[in-house]
């Protein structure tokens, strides 16, 4: 059964952060907030992209389900939406 966060919690998270997610992995909820770019420098130099995403989830997890982190079947079913934590906004190019 997935963590009950309250709305107090949730509106104190909005406060402080650009962005915050709900995640639902399987049984379980986790919440995140958008990374800062200090914060995705120090992810970018992990040797592997498993650290990245590791690094990654780990800084932005703000609560919930731990096990979505801890427990590598929930962790591998997560780690493909990680990154809508840093895609923010749609970006149109157009060539002129």
């Amino acid at each position: 059964m997935a963590e009950t966060i309250s709305e107090a919690t949730l509106n104190e998270w909005r406060g402080k952060h650009h962005s915050i997610y709900e995640f639902q992995v399987g049984d379980k909820k986790a919440y995140f907030r958008t990374p800062t770019l200090k914060e995705m420098d120090a992810a970018s130099e992990q040797k592997t992209n498993m650290k990245y995403n590791q690094t990654l989830a780990k800084t932005c997890f703000l609560g919930g389900d731990k096990e979505v982190l801890d427990d590598e079947r929930y962790f591998m079913s997560l780690i493909p939406k990680l990154d809508k934590l840093v895609k923010e906004f749609d970006v149109e190019v157009k060539k002129l």
